[in-house]
C-alpha cells in the first residue's frame, strides 16, 4: 500500500539497520508496518464514511546505543466507492389534489439521502411504474412531483406510482 523509508549514516552495521513502527493514530489497528522495510500494509476493511482520513506517526529507530529515532506523519485519505444506496425520508408520499389542478403545478417533494460522498451521493429521483396515464413527472434532481397532464376524477379517483432515487454516476 505504502512504503516509509529513513537513512541512518552511522558506520556500524547496528547503528545504520532501521525498525519501524507506528507510535500512534492507527485507529481501530487498521495498518500494520513490516518493521525492517517500512512498508505500511491496511490489515482491515476501511470504509470513508467511517473514517475518512487517518493520520499516522510512524518511527524510524535504528538498533544502535542508544538508539536514535526519528518521526514523520503520515496522512492516508480514504476515497469513497458507491457502497450505499439512497434512503427516503420516508416510505410512503400522500398528496390529495383537486381535478381542477393546473397542469405544471408542484403537487410534493420527495427526498432521500446517501451516505457517500460527492458524485457518489449524487441522487436523480424518476418514476418506474404505476404512472400509467402519464400524469405525473418528477423532476430528476430536485424530487419535486409535478402535474404533467390533467386530471379527471371521474375516470380515475386515485394515483398510485413509484419513485426511484438512484445514487453515483448513474445519477444525472
Amino acid at each position: 500500500m505504502l512504503h516509509v523509508s529513513a537513512a541512518d549514516n552511522d558506520e556500524t552495521r547496528d547503528n545504520r539497520n532501521i525498525d519501524y513502527s507506528i507510535e500512534n493514530g492507527n485507529i481501530n489497528s487498521t495498518f500494520q508496518i513490516t518493521s525492517d522495510t517500512g512498508e505500511i500494509l491496511l490489515v482491515k476493511t476501511i470504509d470513508r464514511e467511517e473514517i475518512a482520513v487517518f493520520k499516522l506517526k510512524v518511527l524510524a529507530m535504528d538498533r544502535g546505543s542508544p538508539a536514535r529515532n526519528s518521526t514523520a506523519d503520515v496522512i492516508i485519505h480514504v476515497d469513497d466507492i458507491n457502497d450505499n444506496a439512497p434512503v427516503f425520508n420516508q416510505t410512503f408520499y400522500e398528496v390529495k389534489v383537486s381535478e381542477a389542478q393546473e397542469v405544471g403545478t408542484a403537487l410534493l417533494r420527495v427526498a432521500a439521502t446517501d451516505r457517500d460522498h460527492e458524485e457518489n451521493a449524487r441522487l436523480s429521483y424518476d418514476i418506474t411504474s404505476g404512472n400509467d396515464f402519464d400524469c405525473f413527472e418528477v423532476h430528476p434532481t430536485t424530487g419535486v412531483v409535478s402535474l404533467k397532464k390533467p386530471l379527471d376524477f371521474d375516470k380515475i379517483s386515485e394515483h398510485r406510482f413509484i419513485v426511484r432515487a438512484t445514487d453515483g454516476l448513474k445519477a444525472r
